[in-house]
């Protein structure tokens, strides 16, 4: 097992704490969905939505636009190319 530097940890942890703030933007059409093209999520969130629990990110192929979402104790599966692209730009 290799040593985690304190730098190391922050940078990671700055890095999912930067993909979770992201997430959390996201509409929740999107989540619903499941899966979604780019564009085909409305831009705007419905009247009264409000996060109840956090969301979570996670990027697992870049290239193809695979993202998992993690909402309370659901995983939700979302393909969508540009997104990850714009997850990534933000965490750079």
């Amino acid at each position: 097992m290799s040593s985690l530097s304190r730098r190391a940890f922050l940078k990671r942890g700055s890095l999912a704490v930067t993909m979770a703030g992201v997430a959390a933007t996201l509409p929740a059409g999107l989540l619903e969905a499941g899966e979604t093209g780019a564009g085909s999520a409305s831009a705007e969130l419905p009247e009264g939505a409000a996060l109840t629990e956090p969301i979570v990110a996670h990027v697992r192929d870049l290239a193809a636009g695979d993202i998992n979402l993690y909402v309370g104790t659901r995983e939700v599966a979302v393909h969508d190319p540009h997104l990850a692209a714009r997850l990534f730009n933000a965490a750079r």
